[in-house]
């Protein structure tokens, strides 16, 4: 996906007419399909009039990119308009811009509904013989330390924000088994009841069960969170938590104001969770901050994660849980898995809000905003932080 995303900003980018040697350029894209973003720098000198050649450089998703480029470009009143198309991995893309000054200003639209824009401004490298680079810091993935092994069984504890529209932990056997991972799994669910509910004896003993190797428990009053670290500690079993979101939502009783607020005090209390338990923290309630603020195109309704007007998640907000999930359990990105979510084909509408539909773009979107939210949790700032 970068690949295509940046080589079009490239095409955009270098339409300066007005000199002969290198100019250098450097600034935001972003892409509102996937939601991604980052910065790049280029390279640009004119061959021959209105005949360009350029390299660009840059990191997406921890990995550096750089790409040649040939472009042309038409002069106007104002500076140089630009417009063209191109393919890119077997997409088509359209894209046009407009350069005036030292600030070039893109859109760009792909077949595959890819689209976004940019803003580049001319760096103080420009017209000299610098050669460009990228921090170390800006192209390095994150490590995230793979917490599931093939063949591991999983229990997981919790409400209906693990098992309602599927269930999170089936979703995530689809998921991970597209990834050659084998696990198998159970769950004792109390619907509508908090974590505190699940601390009894049964449950002790379920988590203590040699076949287990990870628990997973739905997130709850500090405490009682802090109880389940302690009761494993020395177990070798590993303890993952499922930070689920605010049921206060747009759409549910809370603006976007109280929501940010609430989601950023409960990030800021798990993160103090994590660091003194060592627990494994799926920030599910950072990644549907994220899905609700910057949502993807073609949302009827901001709260398209949740059945409509109501706290609890609907079949997208599952397949959102479980992509995070596999990120966070495998340390690799799910972009990719391609496995439906049944009852549900992906292409289909929702059965209880058919104004909402599984698409294969919105699918492909989720998976690139779980890596990002992922790497950021990794990296200890999220968007929140």
């Amino acid at each position: 996906m970068f690949r295509a995303t940046f080589i079009v900003n490239l095409i955009l980018l270098v339409s300066f007419a007005d000199a002969a040697e290198e100019r250098v350029f450097e600034g935001p894209w972003n892409n509102r399909r996937t939601g991604s973003k980052g910065t790049m720098v280029c390279a640009a000198s004119e061959v021959a009039p209105g005949q360009w050649k350029a390299i660009f450089r840059g990191a997406f998703q921890g990995k550096p990119f750089e790409y040649p480029v040939d472009f042309q470009s038409v002069a106007s009143r104002s500076g140089s308009e630009l417009a063209g198309a191109t393919t890119i991995d077997g997409k088509q893309y359209q894209w046009k811009g407009t350069l005036q000054a030292s600030q070039l200003r893109g859109q760009y639209q792909a077949t595959n509904g890819w689209n976004g824009e940019f803003v580049l401004n001319e760096t103080a490298a420009s017209r000299r013989n610098v050669p460009l680079s990228v921090e170390p810091e800006s192209i390095e993935d994150v490590e995230i330390k793979p917490v599931i092994n093939d063949g591991d069984h999983l229990l997981f504890i919790g409400n209906h924000f693990m098992a309602n529209d599927g269930g999170v932990y089936n979703y995530l056997e689809a998921a991970l088994r597209k990834r050659g991972i084998s696990i198998t799994h159970e769950s004792i669910i109390a619907a509508d009841k908090s974590l505190d509910y699940m601390v009894t004896r049964e449950v002790g003993e379920a988590m203590m069960n040699s076949k287990v190797n990870v628990i997973v428990i739905t997130s709850g009053d500090t405490k009682v969170m802090k109880q389940f670290a302690t009761k494993l500690k020395g177990s070798g079993k590993r303890l993952v938590i499922f930070m689920t979101w605010e049921e206060k939502h747009p759409g549910n009783r809370a603006t976007v104001l109280q929501y940010t607020v609430a989601t950023r005090k409960a990030v800021k209390s798990m993160r103090e969770l994590e660091k003194e338990t060592g627990a494994t923290i799926i920030p599910a309630a950072v990644m549907y901050h994220d899905l609700t603020v910057r949502p993807p195109d073609g949302m009827p309704r901001v709260d398209y994660l949740w059945r409509k007007g109501d706290p609890n998640q609907n079949a997208i907000g599952t397949m959102s849980n479980a992509l995070l999930m596999s990120a966070m359990l495998t340390g690799k990105s799910p972009a990719g898995l391609n496995f439906d979510l049944p009852p549900y084909v992906v292409g289909q509408r929702l059965q209880d809000d058919p104004e909402l539909r599984l698409t294969r773009e919105l699918r492909e979107t989720i998976q690139y905003r779980a890596w990002e939210v992922a790497q950021n949790w990794a990296k200890g700032k999220t968007h929140l932080e």
